[in-house]
């Protein structure tokens, strides 16, 4: 009998997690994340890795993480417990199902309208090449053979376009022999402009600026329409000082500082995100100091920007959890490996045993260690009721004459009592009576004695 392989240790690092991009549904990002999972689950989640189950844990908590949008939404809706259920679910729902054959089918058969403008079409033509070659990465076609696919279909796009387009134009850019779509589109803007202005199409950089498409320089410049302030006043000059302010974005996540418009008094507020082709800025709770806030933009590619003075909400309560948020890898694993020893599962059988194990493993960062405080939120606070509350309507009564006499006794016998006022007792009972009877004990709730999840109001702390 063959002996097992000795099991190695590679525990996931922060850095290794730092790699994974963020993911909104958009189609031709689809490979580009999920093959950083699979070549990261490859490694750290083998059968021969002593850490592969805290490993999972932890990457499926990243990759959660990194979804945003649309993705999050149906991943959170299929109730994936496993890297693998993440990955198919977003193949399924984000990916073009059909066969590359039908896309290029698809591709062979396009023209242009007599309306749209050469360069409108080429953008089409552009958006179902990436169509394509998502298709091939999901497949899992890699280099030389994608390489020698894609040469494949960029020679079929050029041909569609020169068949697609007017047949003047078409004949003059053939003659040009672009070798693919980015070469038809500089030489259509370069080498073609007589050609269109005798076919009276708009002009081309009009179409460009339109379609925000990339333009001929190298490195492509954006301009953020976010925000137009009242004339004359102060923020107006910010503007004209942000406006020629230029910002430089590396391919990849970039910590920037950017412009906000000027609020009194805002200290703290919630940005909210800007998403383009190009690149996004990401939504969070930021600090304003001198009408700037630092935050997070993810780039495709190499650019500058000219940002606006962004809108900032005011946040009216911000929660803070002590202990979701600052969990690095190495506690969760610590935290994941001690399960089995903190759980007292002596009365319970196997299948109860691994059904509640692999519970807590599912959520290790609620798994709080012996010094660390519980979390609390600012959503609510506790209220100490000690009068009644205001009436929402009041009506007059009356009463028969006779029974005015009687009436009288009784207020004068309730004002000897001193019992004019209504008063509250200091516990209040659960509204929950069967579950608490069958442990055979009361709870009764203090309001002096808050929850520790819920902190009192500021006003009812004088009442404890």
């Amino acid at each position: 009998m063959a002996n097992e392989a000795p099991l190695v240790s590679k525990p996931i690092s922060l850095e290794v997690l730092k790699y994974i991009p963020r993911y909104d549904g958009t189609p031709y990002k689809l490979p580009n994340f999920i093959s950083t999972l699979q070549d990261i689950y490859a490694v750290h989640c083998d059968e021969t890795v002593r850490e592969r189950d805290s490993n999972h844990w932890i990457l499926f908590r990243a990759a959660m993480s990194h979804l945003d949008g649309p993705a999050e939404a149906v991943v959170l809706n299929n109730s994936a417990d496993h890297l693998l259920d993440i990955i198919r679910i977003l193949k399924k729902n984000f990916a073009d199902n059909r066969t590359v054959p039908d896309l290029i089918a698809e591709i062979t058969i396009m023209k242009s309208n007599n309306r749209e403008h050469p360069i409108e079409f080429l953008n089409k033509l552009d958006e179902k090449r990436t169509n394509v070659i998502t298709r091939y990465k999901l497949d899992g076609v890699h280099n030389p053979i994608l390489t020698m696919l894609t040469e494949q279909l960029d020679a079929t796009l050029v041909r569609t376009l020169l068949h697609g387009i007017h047949p003047t134009l078409g004949s003059h850019l053939q003659v040009l022999q672009p070798k693919n779509l980015e070469d038809a589109r500089t030489k259509l803007i370069n080498d073609c402009s007589l050609v269109l202005e005798q076919l009276r199409y708009n002009s081309t950089l009009d179409v460009i600026n339109k379609n925000d498409t990339r333009r001929p320089q190298n490195i492509p410049h954006f301009k953020i329409p976010n925000y137009e302030p009242p004339k004359n006043t102060k923020a107006e000059q910010n503007n004209y000082y942000y406006l020629s302010k230029e910002i430089n974005l590396k391919p990849g996540f970039n910590v920037i500082t950017v412009p906000v418009r000027s609020t009194p008094n805002l200290k703290t507020g919630l940005l909210k995100s800007i998403k383009t082709s190009k690149f996004n800025i990401e939504e969070g709770i930021v600090d304003i100091k001198n009408n700037e806030c630092t935050c997070i933009a993810y780039s495709n590619e190499l650019m500058t920007i000219s940002p606006e003075p962004m809108e900032v909400e005011e946040v009216d309560t911000l929660c803070y959890p002590n202990n979701f948020a600052t969990n690095c890898p190495e506690d969760i694993r610590e935290t994941v490996e001690s399960i089995p020893h903190l759980i007292s599962t002596e009365h319970m059988n196997e299948e109860e045993k691994d059904k509640i194990i692999d519970l807590g493993k599912k959520s290790p960062e609620l798994i709080l260690k012996g010094n660390e405080p519980l979390s609390c939120t600012n959503l609510l606070k506790h209220k100490i009721n000690t009068t009644d509350e205001l009436p929402v309507y009041n009506k007059n009564c009356r009463y028969p004459q006779i029974s005015q006499k009687e009436v009288q006794i009784e207020k004068d016998k309730l004002l000897q009592k001193q019992i004019n006022n209504k008063t509250f007792d200091a516990k209040y009972s659960y509204n929950i009576t069967d579950p608490l009877d069958k442990l055979g004990r009361n709870y009764p709730f203090d309001p002096g004695i808050q929850d520790p999840n819920i902190r009192v109001r500021e006003r009812e702390k004088e009442k404890k």
